[in-house]
């Protein structure tokens, strides 16, 4: 077990809570009832005579409206990649688990997994990486904001749960496969970093390792017999009125029944993201707000947090996870962006496309309209720096296919998880396909071609004197026909909300746990500034995999009650 300096709950609170007995669960009340839900939740540095809507607590739901009392040690809620990481972790470590969940079923989502040298890539010959090296790369690219804690977490933990979910892979008949970085040839610039893990099978594709992983859990999860409630939304937090400790949760069903699930040792809050509540998006994430696409869930389990007294993460506003527009229909790595020219509406080359699909995405949503314009020609495949990858979930493609694949795109629109259509058009010519684009998109034909005329010389130079791009990047556009792909980045979901320790335990404004309450996933706070691709997988094998599995380790040996 992983513990921060803070890890006294254990011996001197729980000592108190022991002495109540079972005479304590008489005294509760749910998160919230009696004020706006205790402190900080209007988040770091929040004006609170302006406090957002989300922030007051629903009307308590009263004991006489609980049809049925579930008990239980653990109630794990959300049944996503870290709900069922938290709850088959906890059972592992001996604790009786409960998953309560207001999806029909388990939620997949997602293709990659990073690990940390684990006993995989050993296996199969693919080198370590420096584990300090990556760790500062990460902290420096997100401004030194995030929890490095937290971050140093993942370093130790890591090759441990992931180790261990590779045992449970191979078991189940999937054969694990480790995608490679990449490094910029001229300078040793790493873009993407080594350590994707992904599954494959006769029946499972590559990229697509959301479900297989999932499937798995799933499989554990009963074999290990954890009940799971379905379609039972939660509804708020039970804490003792004494302690403010966390006992339970109140939650839903389908028929609009009420159940409160009591947890002896701690809930843990693994709901997802908070991105559909447009409100929590313009309060927290609002570089993101008014995108009107991407988010998968309405923060539930944040406000519940929030309700209960936690805190939010230190850093506002949030990250996103966004992708760059993708280009000549991917790059050669689905982590980094499209390095080929990349143009505004008014034709003006704006960043050094070299570089993480999330960083590119942010350059591009500051351009007018957030769109932008990818431009290549006939031989840019042949040109371009590879290994090249067919699609954002691969296989590795021939390069040779690949015009053939352009022509046949030209019209038809790409869908991008989390992102508008993006559409293809060609022309025989650079004049004309200004115009197309122009016709089609309202962007500045002359504008067009003057900045492919400029990149053009910056080519042939040698020396991206605009932006600094490395020069086996700087591929001119000259070779009938040209093409353009025109659209907006995609924009998944936004990361964070709750801070937490590296115990995964919930935290006030102060820094102190909130007994009981645990988080793990999406809803884990101050990981990000800019969720950028540069570790693909980070989020599914930190934030859903390595949190989940230390989450259910920490409950399960809480004192509890």
């Amino acid at each position: 077990m992983s513990l921060s300096r803070r890890d006294f709950l254990k011996g001197s609170l729980a000592t108190g809570v022991a002495a109540m007995g079972a005479s304590g669960l008489a005294s509760c009340a749910p998160a919230g009832s009696g004020d706006a839900g205790g402190k900080g939740q209007t988040g770091s540095g929040a004006d609170a005579s302006a406090q957002p809507s989300f922030l007051t607590p629903p009307d308590p739901i009263s004991d006489d409206d609980i049809a049925e009392t579930i008990e239980s040690e653990v109630v794990v809620v959300g049944s996503g990649p870290a709900g069922f990481f938290s709850a088959v972790s906890a059972y592992e470590h001996g604790a009786d688990v409960r998953i309560v969940s207001s999806s029909e079923g388990p939620v997949a989502h997602g293709g990659d997994y990073w690990g940390f040298n684990t006993e995989a890539m050993e296996r199969n010959g693919v080198p370590f990486v420096d584990v300090d090296a990556v760790i500062k790369r990460r902290v420096r690219d997100n401004e030194y904001k995030v929890d490095q804690e937290k971050w140093r977490l993942i370093a130790r933990r890591n090759p441990e749960v992931m180790n261990w979910l590779v045992d449970k892979m191979e078991a189940a008949g999937y054969r694990t496969i480790i995608l490679d970085g990449y490094e910029v040839p001229s300078t040793g610039e790493v873009l993407v970093e080594r350590g994707t893990h992904q599954w494959v099978s006769e029946d499972q594709a590559l990229g697509t390792q959301g479900t297989a992983v999932l499937d798995v859990l799933t499989a554990t999860a009963a074999a290990d017999g954890i009940p799971i409630d379905y379609l039972h939304e939660a509804q708020m937090l039970v804490q003792d009125e004494a302690t403010g400790r966390v006992i339970g949760v109140i939650a839903k069903d389908g028929e609009g029944t009420y159940k409160k699930y009591l947890a002896s040792k701690g809930v843990v809050l693994a709901t997802g993201d908070y991105t559909a509540d447009q409100e929590m998006l313009q309060t927290y994430c609002a570089d993101f707000a008014g995108l009107g696409y991407g988010g998968m869930y309405s923060g539930l389990g944040h406000k519940m947090a929030l309700w209960a007294g936690a805190a939010w993460q230190r850093i506002v506003p949030g990250g996103g996870m966004a992708g760059s527009l993708c280009g000549a229909n991917a790059a050669f790595n689905d982590c980094l962006g499209f390095c080929g020219l990349m143009l505004n509406e008014r034709g003006r080359r704006y960043s050094n496309e070299a570089c993480a699909s999330g960083h590119a995405a942010v350059a591009q949503l500051r351009q007018p309209n957030g769109n932008a314009v990818a431009v290549w020609d006939a031989s840019y495949a042949s040109q371009a720096v590879g290994p090249w990858a067919e699609s954002w979930a691969r296989p590795t493609a021939d390069p040779e296919q690949l015009p053939g694949a352009w022509a046949e795109s030209v019209g038809v629109p790409t869908a991008i998880p989390g992102a508008p259509e993006q559409i293809c058009v060609a022309g025989n010519t650079i004049e004309e396909l200004a115009e197309q684009l122009g016709e089609a998109f309202g962007t500045d034909p002359a504008g067009f071609v003057e900045g492919i005329e400029r990149y053009n010389e910056l080519c042939d130079a040698g020396a991206d004197e605009d932006f600094g791009k490395s020069s086996e990047f700087m591929v001119p556009v000259r070779t009938a026909p040209f093409y353009a792909r025109y659209g907006g980045p995609s924009f998944l979901i936004a990361t964070g909300g709750i801070r937490t320790d590296t115990s995964m335990r919930v935290l006030d404004e102060e820094d102190s746990p909130i007994p009981g309450l645990y988080a793990a996933g999406t809803i884990v706070g101050d990981m990000y500034t800019n969720y950028d691709f540069a570790l693909g997988g980070i989020h599914l094998g930190g934030n859903c995999m390595t949190f989940g599995y230390v989450a259910g380790e920490s409950v399960a040996q809480e004192q509890g009650m």
